[in-house]
């Protein structure tokens, strides 16, 4: 999507506006997801370690900025890339939301799997 709208930003209503560096920003924050998703998800243990910690705060951080350049995007009538951008704070937020629940079950999901394992 990145490039869709890298190619795409000569567009008659955007004329005049540099969406070079909101895309860098998206980009970015959608490899710090990927790492994200990769460290918490896909292995053996859910746990936060230090490199997981920086990664989601530098996450979270760079998706609160996304909030200021969209407000400025959407000043500057960039209809479809803040959209883009909106949808995808919203999105970052809910799994953010998401990360933090399954952080907090956490504990409840290991007793109880140890207690099926023990009825076995």
């Amino acid at each position: 999507m990145q490039i869709l709208a890298l190619v795409l930003r000569q567009n008659s209503m955007t004329e005049g506006l540099d969406i070079k560096l909101s895309v860098a920003e998206v980009f970015i924050k959608h490899l710090f997801g990927a790492f994200l998703i990769r460290q918490l998800y896909f292995n053996s243990k859910f746990q936060f370690k230090l490199n997981t910690k920086v990664m989601l705060v530098m996450t979270f951080f760079l998706n609160t900025l996304l909030v200021f350049r969209y407000m400025d995007l959407a000043a500057k009538n960039s209809k479809w890339w803040a959209t883009f951008v909106l949808m995808d704070i919203v999105l970052y937020y809910s799994i953010f939301l998401q990360m933090f629940i399954e952080w907090r079950s956490w504990p409840m999901k290991l007793l109880a799997w140890r207690q099926d394992l023990v009825f076995e």
